[in-house]
């Protein structure tokens, strides 16, 4: 799902000024899917995590943080 919105954004141009732009994102995405013990605030740190690494590894990509790696 994440990839597909990111495609659509990047498929965007926008006009401004007289002149066409392209749109980028990077998205991160995280779930606590069968993690019992998980806060919101943990899973939304997962997903700032996994929106950096998306940025570092070249931007307008997404990315996955694997929660349940980190916590086994």
């Amino acid at each position: 799902m994440a990839e597909r919105i990111r495609e659509r954004i990047a498929a965007l141009s926008i006009d401004v000024c007289g002149k066409r732009l392209s749109v980028s994102t990077s998205i991160g995405v995280a779930s606590r899917a069968g993690i019992r013990n998980m806060s919101l605030e943990e899973l939304l740190q997962a997903a700032d995590r996994a929106m950096y690494r998306a940025k570092n590894e070249g931007r307008n990509r997404t990315a996955a943080d694997n929660v349940v790696e980190r916590i086994t």
